[in-house]
């Protein structure tokens, strides 16, 4: 789990190996639920999410 979560790149890092680690694509949404990470899908692209808050932390690439 990434200690600031305001670093981009970190947060990115942490979402592809917690999916490495999974065997499906809603194992991970729900991994990174428990994290208090979203996964959000708008305009064909991507987000990673705050649950609490709501605001968007980064982009995605698969």
């Amino acid at each position: 789990m990434p200690t600031d979560m305001s670093n981009p790149d970190d947060i990115r890092r942490f979402a592809r190996d917690e999916r490495n680690r999974c065997v499906s694509e809603r194992e991970w949404r729900h991994r990174l639920a428990g994290y208090g990470i979203a996964v959000r899908e708008r305009a064909g692209a991507v987000w990673l999410t705050a649950v609490v808050s709501g605001r968007d932390i980064c982009a995605f690439d698969a």
